[in-house]
């Protein structure tokens, strides 16, 4: 007659994706080797010809994982101290390669065992109850998991968990779900911050162009410049999420950024990859239907996008000019909406607002580092702040001046009555940039600086007295009729 097991003699068998940490170890390794080396894109169908575990082997060879980095799921990690507290045995199984397996045990320290896939064995599913079985015998082990992929190591365990609660009995056997006390938000806050909607007002700009020509109201081109901007968040968010896989790992260095969704793990890479192309899609035919050129341009824009995202965000200054140019960008994509030619004093007077918009989110970055450190990600020194300031309030200088000498243009003389009155322009321009300037240097920016204007109740107020001046330029008196009627 076999005794039964005591429970200190059941080992305690735990998944690593999705279980022991709330992401997938693979899909970060992948993204992070194609930001590093984008070429070797061409390479993964060799790879994956000559097996799953070749190719994992190979993605998690030229990437190594920070194992201290990883967003790990603490009631299992809980779980699982406690219960080897109690003298049992812990083993970490999963299909993820056997070197990163071999990492997070020593960065725990509270793994006695750990296997990974290796060889010509991908340790998923079957595989992994086969070694289990053969390792601690039928029923001689409890396992965590959390998918269905861990159907057949359930189906041989003796107690089974799961973590998110998706399976609840297996053939009769009860799947105890373990606690979940990790902060809640709604989905539909999880999938806002994802999307980064509070970044769509950015794409505002699309409609500079109506704005500037003064045919707002023109109900065909303000529909034309809707769609632009719809299509454009599209493109925009899904890029956001791109970013946000490339960078997850520096991400998790930063002060807030690590907070993100993906970065902390509340959002499935494997999800938001199936929303960004389904995102991407939407929007390019939201861009189709609208012209040829605007569609033209929201795909460079998404080119340009992805090239920022993967590795001209690291090259000193060239980072600052392509988000300037991906504001610009915005800007073009609304007069090839409209058909409104952007002129030659837009287009001058928006790429040096813009250099000095980058340049001040940098300054923002490096003020936020550790002196002497270099911010996350970036090629800035703490050094470079001054230098950086000079170039930003250089650059709003020199927009503000643009600015000026199109009041004098022939342009202007067309579109507005009394074009004088522009010059109170001038000066809210200078007031706004010198004042958002000063406070980036106190510390009291903490974002990008476009955010801020839509969050600052005095960039609301200067924007009524531009409003206020632009209709008394366009609609008041001229000159000429004041003096008229004073004469009168």
């Amino acid at each position: 007659m076999t005794t039964p097991r005591a429970e200190a003699d059941i080992p305690l068998c735990v998944d690593l994706d999705g279980t022991l940490v709330r992401t997938d170890t693979l899909i970060e390794c992948l993204f992070a080797l194609l930001r590093d080396n984008p070429w070797q894109a061409f390479q993964i169908p060799y790879w994956l010809g000559k097996g799953l575990p070749y190719t994992k082997r190979k993605i998690q060879s030229l990437h190594s994982i920070d194992a201290g980095l990883l967003p790990y799921n603490q009631d299992v990690l809980d779980f699982v101290k406690r219960e080897r507290s109690k003298g049992r045995r812990t083993v970490l199984v999963t299909a993820s390669h056997q070197d990163l397996a071999a990492k997070v045990a020593e960065h725990l320290q509270c793994f006695d065992e750990a296997h990974g896939t290796e060889n010509e064995q991908n340790l998923e599913g079957r595989r992994k109850a086969r070694l289990l079985t053969e390792r601690f015998g039928p029923r001689g082990f409890d396992y965590v998991g959390n998918s269905p992929a861990d159907i057949p190591v359930w189906q041989n365990a003796r107690i089974s968990f799961t973590v998110n609660g998706s399976m609840s009995e297996l053939d009769g056997q009860t799947i105890e779900r373990l606690p979940d006390t990790s902060p809640r938000e709604s989905a539909v806050v999880l999938y806002a911050r994802t999307l980064r909607v509070h970044q769509w007002v950015k794409n505002l700009l699309v409609a500079v162009p109506l704005l500037a020509s003064h045919k707002l109201f023109d109900p065909q081109l303000a529909l034309k410049c809707i769609g632009a901007i719809l299509a454009l968040c599209c493109l925009a968010s899904s890029t956001y999420i791109l970013n946000d896989l490339f960078d997850v790992e520096s991400d998790r260095r930063h002060r807030t950024k690590h907070a993100r969704p993906i970065p902390s793990g509340r959002m499935s890479p494997a999800n938001v990859i199936l929303l960004a192309l389904f995102l991407g899609a939407l929007g390019t035919v939201l861009a189709g239907t609208i012209s040829t050129a605007t569609l033209a341009l929201c795909l460079l824009y998404v080119v340009c996008a992805l090239s920022y995202s993967m590795f001209l965000k690291r090259q000193l200054l060239v980072d600052t000019l392509m988000l300037a140019g991906l504001y610009t960008l915005r800007v073009l994509i609304g007069g090839a909406a409209t058909q409104i030619p952007i002129s030659f004093w837009l287009l001058a007077f928006s790429i040096f607002v813009f250099f000095s918009l980058a340049v001040m989110k940098r300054v923002i970055e490096i003020s936020g580092a550790p002196a002497g450190s270099k911010p996350s990600g970036r090629e800035y020194l703490s050094t470079d702040i001054y230098v950086l300031t000079d170039l930003g309030i250089t650059s709003a200088f020199v927009a503000t001046a643009v600015f000026a000498l199109y009041i004098h243009s022939s342009e202007v003389q067309l579109l507005y009555a009394n074009p004088k009155v522009l010059w109170a322009l001038c000066l809210i321009i200078l007031y706004w940039f010198s004042r958002v300037w000063v406070l980036a240097h106190r510390g009291l920016i903490h974002d990008d600086p476009i955010i801020f204007l839509f969050k600052d109740r005095t960039s609301y107020l200067l924007a009524a007295i531009a409003a206020l001046s632009l209709l008394f330029a366009k609609f008041g008196p001229s000159a000429q009729m004041i003096k008229k009627y004073i004469t009168f």
